[in-house]
């Protein structure tokens, strides 16, 4: 009883408050004993059709509206009509979907989600709310041009939520067991695509591919370098305060980024780099 508490506690860290977080406590244990499936909106007015309400990402919007709080408030304050947006690590659509909104029907949102049953959500999602604009690309974003297919872990529904795939070899010692839900995927190289005019360069990029950041941004090290516009980046890093992660000191490397705290648009302290890093070339 006391771990399930603790971890009720700690999935409601994107509540931004007492009253959000105390009635997502009592409604965590509710809903999956309640629905099987479940039909929502979120607070930007987009529906979801939920093919399970165990993820933590479907609670969240189920109890909320939203999804991540400052990442949101950037994708807002970063995207206008006709943008275009890649969503690496899409998931049911959440992003996507916001993205969608913003840069209207001129703009253009590529969301990709490797994992077929995700991916089949995320369409039904997309399709739920009417937007065009966005297409997904069912594949893997790889790092290397020849790797035309590849091994997605998947994890245990018991032990992780559903958008923690990832191309990264599970670690058995973390107790995290992905291998008996892993399944092939097509992979995607994004200078290939970019050069053969597949897909259109981006204003704002998101990268959550749980591990794999950093591969993916290395993909893109002439992109970066040669940037003809402002870009706006999210990356999901796991690092301890005191240590640089891999993926932030590539951006600054190729392309002049820095970190930046959305609430007062200045650069962050590296002692304040968390799990979602937010950065914009100058």
């Amino acid at each position: 009883m006391l771990k399930r508490l603790i971890r009720t506690l700690d999935d409601s860290v994107h509540c931004r408050t007492l009253s959000e977080k105390l009635k997502y406590v009592v409604l965590r244990s509710l809903i999956p004993r309640l629905y099987k499936s479940y039909r929502t909106t979120d607070k930007h007015g987009h529906m979801y059709d939920m093919m399970t309400v165990t993820s933590v990402i479907e609670r969240h919007i189920i109890l909320t509206g939203v999804w991540e709080p400052h990442t949101t408030g950037w994708i807002e304050d970063s995207l206008s009509a006709g943008e275009v947006v890649w969503d690496i690590g899409a998931h049911i659509g959440y992003d996507s979907l916001l993205a969608g909104k913003l840069v209207g029907e001129t703009g253009k949102v590529i969301a990709f989600e490797p994992h077929p049953v995700i991916a089949a959500q995320l369409r039904n999602n997309i399709a739920l709310n009417g937007y065009k604009q966005i297409e997904v690309i069912e594949a893997c974003v790889v790092s290397e041009p020849d790797l035309k297919e590849v091994t997605l872990y998947f994890p245990d529904a018991k032990t992780l939520h559903s958008g923690m795939s990832s191309l990264v070899t599970p670690n058995s010692s973390e107790g995290n067991d992905r291998s008996a839900n892993d399944v092939r995927c097509l992979g995607v190289y994004l200078p290939e695509m970019l050069s053969e005019g597949k897909i259109p360069k981006p204003h704002l990029i998101k990268i959550d591919v749980e591990g794999f950041e950093a591969a993916v941004i290395r993909s893109l090290k002439e992109f970066f370098s040669n940037l003809d516009g402002p870009l706006s980046v999210i990356v999901e890093v796991r690092a301890k305060v005191d240590a640089k992660p891999e993926p932030i000191a590539l951006l600054e490397q190729f392309g002049n980024f820095k970190v930046i705290d959305r609430t007062t648009g200045q650069p962050k302290p590296e002692s304040s780099v968390e799990y979602d890093v937010l950065m914009r070339n100058h």
